[in-house]
């Protein structure tokens, strides 16, 4: 279980490395890769970070919850998890709708949504993955 979570934390942190790069840097070589949408790739890693996310901060929840809690704890391992919640929503409902459109242009405010989609995925991903990696070595996931 210890090699499968910091597996799992590897994984969230290089994608959460790789939407912060691009996200950030990304203007600076939109032009060398012109034909080529990144994002178009990058949202498939995106879809199972989120989902990984998901499962993992609802399972920190309900462990938390279970075995009783402190109030920080209880705090925590709440906001995680409502987080994760909303970016799942946020993300799968602004990519579904990019993908029904055929390429097409998207809205403006759904083009907004993507810089909060991709600040809060990268802070998520962060956060779990450090959460998952301190879980290996035997501390809970929620600290």
């Amino acid at each position: 279980m210890q090699m499968l979570r910091r597996t799992l934390a590897v994984i969230l942190g290089l994608i959460g490395l790789a939407v912060l790069l691009h996200f950030v840097i990304g203007p600076f070589y939109a032009s060398a890769v012109e034909g080529f949408d990144i994002w178009s790739v990058l949202n498939w890693f995106m879809a199972f970070g989120v989902i990984a996310t998901l499962i993992v901060t609802f399972r920190a929840r309900r462990d938390a919850l279970a075995n009783g809690c402190e109030t920080r704890t209880y705090i925590g391992v709440n906001a995680g998890f409502y987080a994760a919640a909303a970016l799942t929503i946020l993300f799968f409902w602004n990519w579904f709708g990019e993908l029904a459109s055929d390429g097409g242009s998207e809205s403006a405010v759904s083009g907004n949504f993507w810089v909060v989609i991709d600040t809060l995925f990268v802070i998520l991903m962060a956060r779990t993955g450090v959460d998952l990696w301190g879980g290996a070595q035997g501390e809970s996931l929620t600290r």
